[in-house]
């Protein structure tokens, strides 16, 4: 939880870097959350469409800055600007490439977009 919390105070950061473990934790429990808005939407009967609910709606909305900001970062660990998260837009290869390249390990050293986050004491010591 603490490293969707991070990724959520971040929602205006687009400068910098974010490792692996931030960004795929920010996904992991917003997938759960998302997964608990659903199941409390149709067990209220909150549903807008017979596919989307209300509290899903909501959550949607609410993670998408964050969302965005995170993967631009992630896209800067790896050396690339972060208007390549834009691929996503290329129909069935688009989302496989990010994806693929999310999974890659970041630069090791300091790149144009910042010091190596698993560098950064910063990060590991953080308390929320």
């Amino acid at each position: 939880m603490k490293w969707f919390l991070i990724v959520m105070k971040k929602a205006f950061v687009f400068k910098g870097r974010a490792r692996r473990k931030e960004y795929w934790m920010f996904a992991l429990i917003a997938f759960l959350i998302g997964i608990a808005t659903n199941v409390i939407d149709l067990l209220n009967g909150w549903m807008l469409t017979p596919a989307i609910g209300v509290l899903s709606a909501l959550f949607s909305l609410l993670i998408f800055l964050p969302n965005i900001s995170v993967s631009v970062r992630r896209m800067h660990d790896l050396g690339y600007s972060g208007w390549w998260v834009l691929i996503i837009l290329i129909p069935i290869l688009g989302p496989l490439l990010l994806l693929m390249m999310f999974c890659y390990d970041g630069e090791s050293f300091p790149n144009r977009f910042g010091p190596n986050p698993k560098d950064t004491l910063e990060e590991a010591t953080h308390d929320l």
